[in-house]
């Protein structure tokens, strides 16, 4: 598997068109904010062995796959780290939770309170992101591998409403612009798997003939689906919109964190 990769985007869009009334702005300032914590992982080359394992026939660990209780015993941050974590965030008043498997935590509260915990520091633009600086102590530092979800400005908070800020403006390149596709070729070639076979060498695959079949694979949502969408989509790739071949397998985190579904191919 290489590196493990997480990444979560998180949009907050607020636009203000005249006055706002005490109470609406009482009730923003309790929303709460949510944090994911990403752990590394407990004996990486180990993990990644296993994982090339269940796909290798020859394996006695073909197809074995693991549940998430299993992956958090054998990979994940051990129970008593977990509940490191959870002391030192309930110090700040937060709710906190890992996720199956030990590998994210969920914090969650109010953002005075998530920069106190993290100690965050003001962001810096880092290429195209802009990078909030986090510090935990050091027994819990050497544990994670990423913080995600925090953003502290580091310009300072006006008063005064901008109007640069109610107009409404557009800054997309040319690789952003709707297309508009006359074939299912074309917008396969900009969206879908032409695209990705294109640029991740799967071409070289399939001149050997080897077109996965037989091989199945899971994807991690945070939220259902209707297979009726994903026929949808298929079909404008042009590929086999046939959905008998999902399985939705749902998972319930027993430390009343939240839920995650894995979708079988």
């Amino acid at each position: 598997m290489g590196k493990w990769k997480s990444a979560l985007l998180v949009l907050t869009g607020f636009v203000t068109l005249g006055a706002v009334s005490t109470t609406a702005s009482a009730k923003a300032k309790q929303t709460p904010v949510t944090v994911n914590v990403v752990f590394n992982v407990r004996d990486r080359n180990a993990m990644n062995t296993y994982v090339s394992q269940t796909v290798d026939p020859t394996s006695a660990n073909y197809h074995q796959y693991l549940t998430p209780q299993q992956v958090a015993d054998r990979f994940g941050r051990t129970n008593a780290e977990i509940s490191d974590f959870n002391r030192y965030f309930s110090q700040y008043h937060l709710k906190s939770a890992a996720y199956p498997g030990n590998f994210v935590m969920k914090v969650q509260g109010s953002q005075k309170n998530l920069v106190k915990a993290f100690k965050a520091t003001p962001a810096k633009t880092n290429k195209d992101w802009d990078v909030t600086g986090t510090k935990l102590p050091g027994k819990l530092s050497s544990q994670v591998a990423s913080v995600l979800g925090l953003f502290v400005d580091k310009k300072k908070t006006s008063t005064k409403t901008d109007k640069k800020a109610l107009k409404f403006t557009h800054n997309l390149i040319e690789d952003d612009t709707p297309i508009v596709a006359s074939s299912q070729n074309q917008l396969a070639k900009k969206y879908g798997p032409t695209k990705f076979a294109d640029r991740y060498g799967v071409n070289k695959l399939y001149d050997q003939n080897l077109h996965g079949a037989g091989q199945r694979f899971g994807v991690i949502v945070t939220y259902d689906f209707n297979p009726s969408d994903v026929a949808d989509y298929w079909k404008q790739m042009g590929v086999n919109s046939d959905v008998s071949r999902i399985h939705k397998i749902y998972t319930t985190d027993n430390t009343g964190g939240p839920k995650q579904r894995t979708m079988m191919m």
